[in-house]
C-alpha cells in the first residue's frame, strides 16, 4: 500500500507551484542537461494531459543535498549530479517520460500510460531504489537521498498545476517520514473539498462521541484450512459524511497531533474484541493491529500495549502488531529496544508490506520478529508476472530460513492461492476469503465456514 495520503494543504519548502528556488539563468539551460525548463514542462504537461486520455502519474522528486553539493563544489558539480539523476530516471521510466528541472533540487515528471494505482506504487518504489547507488562527481562517489510525492490523473484532476500541488503536499509528507521515501496523494471521494476545514475539529471529537469503529478482515492458516485471526481496520462513522476509510483522515490526525490517541483507542478496541470472540466460543481467533510510524516512534507504544492487554484481559499471544519496514528502519537501535520489550511481553510481531522497502536480511536477523507479510503488489501478479512470482518465492524461502511465518495479503484468485500453497506460505488474506466486515459479520463468517481454502480450490 501507498505511504499516507495528504488531505490538507501542507506548507513545506515551497510556497506555491512554480516558485521553487533556482539559481538565476536557469531557464532553457536545463535542456542541455536532458531536462526541459520549468516553463516548458508546465506547457508540455498541460498539452499532454489534455490530448491523452490515459492515466498519468505526476511526480515531484527532491534530491536532498544537491544544492549543498553545488554550494561547496560549484554549480558545475551540481549540474553533473542533476544530469546523472535525469539519466537514471529515464533508464527506469523510459523515454516517454516528460522530465523537467523545476528548481535547483526539484525534478518534475509526467509519466503517461500508468495502468492504475498499483503500477504507480511500483514505479515510485523503482525510482527510490534507482537512487540508492552512488553518483559520481569528478571521480568521487556522492550519495543523494530523495523525497518523492506523486498524484494520479485523471483520478486527482487533469490540471497540471493542481496535480503538482497535490504531489508537493505528498512530497512534504514523505520528507517528514525520513530519507528516501515517497508518498502518493490519494484524495478521499467521500469528503467534499468544502468539508475539509471542519474535518479536523470533527476528528478531535470523534473518540469522545463514539464515532470510531473497527472492521475486520480474516487471515487464514493454509495448513489448518481455517481463519486464525483478523486484521483490525479503522473506520470513522462521520455524522454527515458517512463511513470514512483511514485514507480520508489519518494524515489529518497526524498533522493535528491526534494519531497517538486514535492509535491507543484502536489497541484497546481490538484487544477487547479479540477477548470477546474468545468468550463467545472462537478461542483460536487473534487480532492484528497496524502501528503507525508516529505512534511507534513516539516512545509510549509499549505502555499503550500493556494497558490495552490489561484492560481487556487478552493474552499477549493473541495480539499481533504489524509494523512497516520504513518504520523500524527510522531509528534502528530505538526500534530494536521497543520490539524486544514487546516480544518479552509475548506479543506477536510482524513486518507489514515486506518487499516494498529495505527488505534487508541484516535487519531481519537483528529484530525479534515472528512473521513477514508479503505486499499485495507482488501477490496480485502471481500467474501474470514471473518476476513477481520469483520475488514471492524468495521471500517465503527467506522467511523459512529465518524461522519466520509468512502471510500473503491481497489474495483474490484460486490461482494465487494454489501458488502460495505450493510454495509453503503459512497464512493468506484477501477478498478470496472475505472483505473487511464488522465484528459481528466476521463472527458469523467464521462460524459459517469450516475448511475455507478447500472450498475455494
Amino acid at each position: 500500500m501507498s505511504f499516507g495520503s495528504s488531505r490538507t494543504a501542507t506548507r513545506g519548502t515551497m510556497d506555491a507551484v512554480g516558485e521553487w528556488p533556482c539559481r538565476p539563468g536557469d531557464g532553457r539551460a536545463s535542456e542541455t542537461l536532458g531536462t526541459v525548463s520549468r516553463g516548458h514542462f508546465m506547457a508540455r504537461a498541460r498539452r499532454q494531459l489534455a490530448q491523452d486520455d490515459r492515466n498519468a502519474l505526476v511526480v515531484l522528486v527532491m534530491l536532498d543535498r544537491l544544492l549543498r553539493v553545488s554550494f561547496h563544489h560549484g554549480w558545475g558539480a551540481g549540474d553533473q549530479l542533476a544530469q546523472q539523476a535525469g539519466v537514471r530516471i529515464r533508464e527506469h521510466l523510459g523515454d516517454g517520460v516528460l522530465l523537467g528541472r523545476l528548481g535547483e533540487e526539484i525534478f518534475g515528471l509526467l509519466v503517461p500510460g500508468i495502468a492504475g494505482r498499483d503500477q504507480a506504487v511500483f514505479q515510485l518504489e523503482a525510482l527510490t531504489r534507482a537512487f540508492a547507488a552512488p553518483f559520481h562527481v569528478d571521480g568521487h562517489p556522492v550519495y543523494l537521498t530523495v523525497a518523492m510525492g506523486a498524484s494520479l490523473s485523471p483520478a486527482e484532476g487533469t490540471d497540471v498545476r493542481e496535480l503538482l500541488l497535490k504531489a508537493e503536499r505528498a512530497m512534504v509528507q514523505a520528507r517528514r517520514v525520513g530519507r528516501s521515501k515517497w508518498c502518493l496523494h490519494e484524495a478521499c471521494p467521500h469528503v467534499p473539498i468544502e468539508e475539509e476545514p471542519s474535518l479536523e475539529a470533527d476528528l478531535g471529537q470523534a473518540i469522545a462521541r463514539g464515532e470510531l469503529t473497527l472492521h475486520y478482515q480474516p487471515y487464514v492458516d493454509i495448513a489448518a484450512g481455517r481463519p486464525v485471526g483478523a486484521e483490525a481496520l479503522l473506520r470513522w462513522c462521520h455524522p454527515r459524511l458517512g463511513l470514512l476509510a483511514p485514507d480520508c483522515f489519518v494524515q489529518l490526525a497526524e498533522e493535528a497531533g491526534l494519531i497517538d490517541d486514535i492509535g491507543t483507542w484502536v489497541l484497546h478496541a481490538a484487544c477487547h474484541q479479540a477477548r470477546t470472540w474468545r468468550q463467545r466460543g472462537i478461542p483460536h481467533l487473534s487480532v492484528a493491529v497496524n502501528v503507525s510510524a508516529a505512534q511507534f516512534n513516539k516512545g509510549n507504544l509499549v505502555s499503550a500495549v500493556a494497558s490495552a492487554l490489561a484492560a481487556s484481559g487478552l493474552e499477549p499471544q493473541a495480539l499481533e502488531l504489524e509494523i512497516t519496514e520504513s518504520t523500524v528502519m527510522h531509528d534502528v537501535q530505538a526500534a530494536i529496544g521497543t520490539l524486544r520489550k514487546l516480544k518479552d511481553m509475548g506479543v506477536v510481531l510482524s513486518v507489514d508490506d515486506f518487499g516494498t522497502g529495505y527488505s534487508s536480511l541484516s535487519y531481519l536477523k537483528r529484530f525479534p520478529l515472528d512473521s513477514l507479510k508479503v505486499d499485495r503488489s507482488f501477490v496480485q501478479d502471481i500467474g501474470v508476472d514471473p518476476d513477481h512470482e520469483s520475488i514471492v518465492r524468495a521471500i517465503i524461502n527467506l522467511a523459512k530460513t529465518l524461522k519466520l511465518k509468512v502471510t500473503a495479503e491481497g489474495v483474490e484468485s484460486t490461482e494465487q492461492l494454489r501458488f502460495l500453497l505450493h510454495e509453503g506460505c503459512d497464512r493468506v488474506q484477501g477478498y478470496l476469503f472475505g472483505r473487511p466486515v464488522t465484528s459481528e459479520g466476521l463472527e458469523h463468517l467464521v462460524k459459517q465456514r469450516s475448511l475455507w481454502w478447500t472450498e475455494t480450490l
